[in-house]
C-alpha cells in the first residue's frame, strides 16, 4: 500500500481523537521485549499480485530469488496478496489477472512454495482499487486505488460492501488452493461499521486498530462478540513503517534508526519490487537458466539491497524475525450453538473434519452437528442431527468418542455414576447402548482415549487412590481383564485426568494419560504399554487453575505444543511444550475468548479441516463453542 501523506496538524488531531474515542477493553496486551530480552519483528511483503510488478516469468524468477534470500536466512515474513488484479493495457483497454484463474498458475505455485518456505500468505483487499480501469484516473488501477471509502463513491462505505468485498478475495484463496492466514484493508481505509464487518469474518487483521492508540505500536486484541457472534480478533499494527519507493535510502535509515531504541512490535512491510534492481540473471554459456518454469536470479556483487540493509541492520539491533503464526499462533475463527448440555467432539460421521455430539441430558437426545464451515466467521452453521437417545435411566456425567472397532467412525461412550454405556457409530445413527463390564464406583473417575499401547480403552482411578485399565472390544461389550497400573495415583484435591489423544511426545501413536491438580498446577503425562507398565513421561508446574487442552500436531516440529491451558477468569490463553521430560513455556496466546464463562475446552479439526482449539459454556439447554485455528508448527524452511 501507498499511503496517503499527512501533514504534521492533522496528525496530531487524529492522536488526540485516539484518546477520546470509547474503546473496548483488551483483554491481553502482547509484550513484545521477551524474557530473553529478544525483540520480535514481523516482515510483510506488501501489494503482491498475479499483475505487473510480478506478472511475467522474470517478474516471478526475480521475485523467488528474494524469497529465497529470506529462507536461507531463516527469516519468516508475510505476503499480502491481492487476488484480481485490475490494469490496462498500453491502449487503456482493461487488463484483468486474477489468481483463480490458469494464467497465474505460476504465481500461485510461487506462493505455495513459499508458504512452505516461511511466508504467511494473507488477503489484500479483493481488487485494491475500485471501478472500471482506466489510467487516466490511478484510483481504478489496483495497488493505486482505493477499495473502501472511496470519495464519491457512497457504496463502498457500507459494511455490506466490505463483507462482499472480503468474501471474494477469501473465496479466491480457497478456490486457488492458498491458506489465507490474515486479512489487509487496503491502505487501512474503512469505515469503523466495516471494520467490525471485516474482523466479524476474519480473526487477525494485518493492519492497525485505528479505534485504539495503542496499536500505534502493539497488537491490539479486541475481545466480545463481533457481528457474526464469534469472539474476538487481532489486530496487527506495522510500527515502524515501510519503505518509501522515492526515498528507499532515508527510509531504511529511519526504520534502524527508530528500531534501536523502540520498545513496541517492530513491524515493518516492504514492497519486494524494490529489490528488483539489484538481481542479475544466471547464466550458462550466455543463456538464462530455468528451474522450475522460472529463470534464476541472484543478487549482484554490490552494495547491500535495501532489503538486506533491513534484515541484517534489525539483527544487529538484536531483533529475531518471527512468523505472525508464532506471534499469533490462534487465530480466532468460528462460533457454533448446540443442543444439550454435555458435548465432545469427534468424527462419527467418518468425514475428514470434527463433528459435535452433544447430549441433553433431559431427554437423552444425542444430536451430531457438523463443524464444517467456510473460511469466512459469518458462514452458515451445520443443522443439528438427532442420532439416538440415551435409554431410560442413564444419567450421563461424561462423552467420548472413540474409534473402537476401526471402521473409520468414532464410536460413542457415555459414563454414568456407576457404569459407561457404548454405542456403536452408523450411517447418520447411534446404535444401541451396551453397558461395560467393569467395576466403577460413583467417586471414581473414568477417562477413555487411546491409552493402552496405543489401543481404545477406558483407565478408571478409584477414590481410594489405586488405577486400573480396560481394552474395550471390537464388538462394543467385551473387555479385556483389568489391568492394574502401578505408579498411578489419584488420591489428592482437586485432581483432573484426560487424554492426550494422537501423537504424543515421542512420535507415537498412543494417547497419554494426563493428570492435572488446579490447586497446585502439577501436571503429569503418563504412558502406559500393553502390560500395563506405566512410565512418568512428563512432569512440570503449571499456572493453577487453568482449563487444560491437549493439542498436537507434528511431534518433529519443535514450536508444536503439548498443552494448552485457559484461564477462564480472565481469557488468557497459554501454551507449553516438551522440553526434555518436562514442559517448556511456548508463550502467551490470543484465542477465542471466553472471560468469565468457565467451561469445557477440546482440541479438534474443525471448520475448513484445521487443527483447532474450541471452548464452550452451557446454560440452559444450549452449549455456545467458540473456536480459534491452531497454526503452531507450520513455519517451515523446507528445502524440498
Amino acid at each position: 500500500m501507498r499511503p496517503r501523506q499527512i501533514h504534521g496538524v492533522r496528525i496530531a488531531v487524529i492522536l488526540l481523537l485516539f484518546l477520546f474515542i470509547p474503546v473496548q477493553t483488551a483483554l491481553s496486551v502482547y509484550q513484545n521485549l521477551w524474557p530473553d530480552h529478544r525483540h520480535v519483528a514481523l516482515l510483510r511483503f506488501e501489494d503482491v499480485s498475479a499483475g505487473p510488478p510480478y506478472q511475467t516469468a522474470e517478474d516471478l524468477g526475480k521475485l523467488r530469488a528474494v524469497m529465497e534470500f529470506l529462507s536461507a536466512e531463516k527469516v519468516p515474513y508475510q505476503i499480502t496478496v491481492v487476488p484480481r488484479y485490475l490494469g490496462t493495457d498500453p491502449e487503456n483497454r482493461p487488463v484483468v489477472h486474477d489468481i483463480t484463474q490458469p494464467d497465474a498458475a505460476p504465481f500461485v505455485t510461487l506462493l505455495r512454495w513459499a508458504s512452505k518456505h516461511g511466508a504467511v500468505i494473507g488477503v489484500h483487499g479483493y481488487t485494491h482499487q475500485y471501478g472500471q480501469p482506466d489510467w487516466r484516473n490511478p484510483g481504478t488501477i489496483t495497488t493505486i486505488g482505493r477499495e473502501f471509502e472511496v470519495p464519491h463513491e457512497p457504496v463502498t462505505d457500507t459494511p455490506e460492501y466490505a463483507a462482499r468485498r472480503l468474501a471474494a478475495g477469501v473465496h479466491s484463496f480457497a478456490a486457488a488452493g492458498l491458506v489465507p492466514g490474515f486479512w489487509e484493508t487496503p491502505h487501512y481505509a474503512a469505515t469503523a461499521e466495516q471494520e467490525r464487518a471485516l474482523r466479524s469474518n476474519f480473526g487477525i487483521l494485518y493492519e492497525p486498530d485505528r479505534r485504539q492508540v495503542r496499536s500505534l505500536k502493539d497488537i491490539v486484541p479486541r475481545d466480545g462478540p463481533t457481528a457474526s457472534g464469534a469472539w474476538g480478533a487481532v489486530y496487527i499494527p506495522t510500527p515502524l513503517g515501510y519503505v518509501r519507493s522515492d526515498q528507499p535510502e532515508d527510509s531504511v535509515k529511519r526504520i534502524l534508526y527508530r528500531a534501536s531504541f523502540f520498545e513496541g512490535l517492530g513491524s515493518l512491510y516492504y514492497h519486494p519490487v524494490l529489490e528488483f534492481p539489484f538481481l542479475e540473471p544466471i547464466t550458462q554459456n550466455g543463456r538464462p537458466v530455468w528451474r522450475d518454469g522460472l529463470p534464476e536470479y541472484r543478487y549482484r556483487p554490490g552494495p547491500p539491497s535495501y532489503l538486506h540493509q533491513l534484515i541484517h541492520g534489525l539483527g544487529r539491533e538484536g531483533y529475531t524475525f518471527e512468523s505472525l503464526h508464532q506471534v499469533v499462533p490462534l487465530q480466532p475463527a468460528w462460533q457454533y450453538t448446540l443442543p444439550g448440555d454435555l458435548w465432545a467432539s469427534g468424527r462419527p460421521s467418518g468425514q475428514a473434519w470434527d463433528d459435535w455430539v452433544s447430549i441433553q441430558r433431559q431427554s437423552g437426545d444425542i444430536w451430531v452437528t457438523s463443524s464444517q464451515r467456510d473460511w469466512l466467521r459469518t458462514s452458515p452453521e451445520a443443522s443439528p442431527q438427532l442420532w439416538g437417545r440415551l435409554p431410560p435411566g442413564i444419567e450421563a456425567k461424561k462423552l467420548w468418542t472413540l474409534d473402537i472397532n476401526g471402521d473409520g467412525r468414532d464410536d460413542l461412550l457415555v459414563a454414568a455414576s456407576n457404569a459407561v454405556y457404548a454405542s456403536r457409530a452408523k450411517t447418520a445413527a447411534f446404535g444401541s447402548f451396551r453397558r461395560l463390564p467393569i467395576s466403577l464406583y460413583p467417586k471414581d473417575t473414568v477417562v477413555a482415549g487411546y491409552l493402552i499401547a496405543g489401543r481404545p480403552s477406558l483407565v478408571v482411578l478409584h477414590s481410594e487412590g489405586t488405577a486400573e485399565g480396560y481394552v474395550l472390544g471390537p464388538d462394543l461389550a467385551a473387555v479385556s481383564p483389568p489391568v492394574p497400573l502401578l505408579g498411578i495415583h489419584s488420591q489428592g484435591p482437586r485432581t483432573e485426568w484426560f487424554a492426550w489423544n494422537g501423537e504424543g511426545p515421542a512420535g507415537d501413536h498412543a494417547s497419554d494419560l494426563g493428570l492435572y491438580r488446579p490447586d497446585s498446577g502439577e501436571v503429569t503425562l503418563y504412558k502406559i504399554d500393553h502390560q500395563g507398565h506405566v512410565r512418568n513421561a512428563v512432569s512440570a508446574a503449571l499456572p493453577p487453575d487453568l482449563q487444560i487442552i491437549p493439542v498436537m500436531g507434528d511431534p518433529n516440529l519443535p514450536e508444536t505444543p503439548v498443552l494448552i491451558g485457559y484461564m477462564a477468569g480472565d481469557g488468557r490463553w497459554m501454551a507449553w511444550r516438551v522440553q526434555g521430560r518436562t514442559l517448556a513455556p511456548a508463550g502467551s496466546l490470543f484465542g477465542p475468548w471466553m472471560a468469565g464463562r468457565p467451561g469445557q475446552a477440546a482440541a479438534g479439526q474443525f471448520g475448513v479441516g484445521l487443527p483447532c482449539v474450541a471452548v464452550a459454556s452451557a446454560q440452559g439447554g444450549r452449549i455456545d463453542i467458540q473456536t480459534a485455528i491452531s497454526y503452531f508448527g507450520w513455519v517451515s524452511f523446507s528445502h524440498d
